[in-house]
């Protein structure tokens, strides 16, 4: 299976940020979900190691979110959040981590990959 790698400066500063943050989930949960958002759409602050026209991005699924997220629901909300970007490109990958892949296990949460074209 393939595990996906991050370029050396920014897994020094992945390492960091773990080692200085005692509860992930914690920090994540109040600092991603400060207003009880459902979901929420950021650039990774950790990227994974791609092309250099390659933009990096989470979809993060609020674990406290009581009602399970329909697929049009993610998908409208996701192609909305594509249309705010200032970010010029034809097509984008979405994806669930693998299990060997995950760094964070216990929020739900998805990769979309843009290659800007620019």
């Amino acid at each position: 299976m393939f595990k996906f790698s991050r370029t050396k400066e920014v897994e020094e500063r992945y390492s960091r940020f773990r080692s200085n943050v005692t509860n992930v989930y914690q920090h994540l949960m109040e600092s991603l979900f400060q207003n009880d958002e459902e979901i929420v759409f950021k650039e990774n602050d950790f990227p994974y190691k791609f092309d250099c026209k390659i933009i990096h991005y989470i979809v993060w699924i609020n674990p406290n979110n009581n009602k399970k997220i329909k697929k049009n629901e993610f998908n409208k909300y996701l192609s909305k959040k594509l249309l705010e970007l200032d970010v010029s490109f034809t097509d984008y990958i979405l994806f669930k981590n693998n299990p060997i892949n995950k760094s964070v296990e216990t929020i739900d949460h998805y990769h979309v990959l843009i290659k800007n074209e620019e």
